[in-house]
């Protein structure tokens, strides 16, 4: 049985060229952003808490919010795929996350310290 030779030189088809330049503008978006969140992180402990070592162990409202956001839209994602990729209820509930984040100033995640976040019992405060 002889295999077939590939040919190397066949150009990319319509589908190929667009998954290309879909993962390079999702690329540049996403580096765009992480970029941006690290300027505030660093701009906020650098510069505006300078000194103010205490501040170390408060999470800004970034961490807060873009943590709160990223969560939920894994909740979408699993939405999506167990109702069978249900557009209608998807769309609706990622376009009210998308108004609850537009529209408020502060985030419900509540996390005072950094160690809150941890989940370990012993870094969590008891109420004293």
């Amino acid at each position: 049985m002889e295999m077939a030779a590939v040919s190397l030189s066949k150009p990319a088809s319509y589908g190929e060229g667009v998954v290309m330049i879909c993962i390079f503008l999702s690329s540049r978006t996403l580096s765009t952003f992480h970029v941006c969140l690290c300027w505030i992180f660093t701009y906020h402990y650098f510069i505006v808490e300078f000194g103010n070592y205490f501040a170390l162990l408060v999470p800004i409202w970034t961490i807060k919010c873009v943590g709160e956001f990223i969560c939920h839209l894994f909740f979408v994602t699993r939405i999506w795929t167990l109702s069978n990729k249900n557009k209608v209820a998807c769309s609706m509930i990622a376009l009210m996350e998308l108004a609850h984040v537009g529209s408020r100033q502060h985030c419900s995640f509540q996390a005072t310290y950094w160690t809150e976040l941890t989940g370990i019992p012993a870094n969590k405060s008891n109420g004293l």
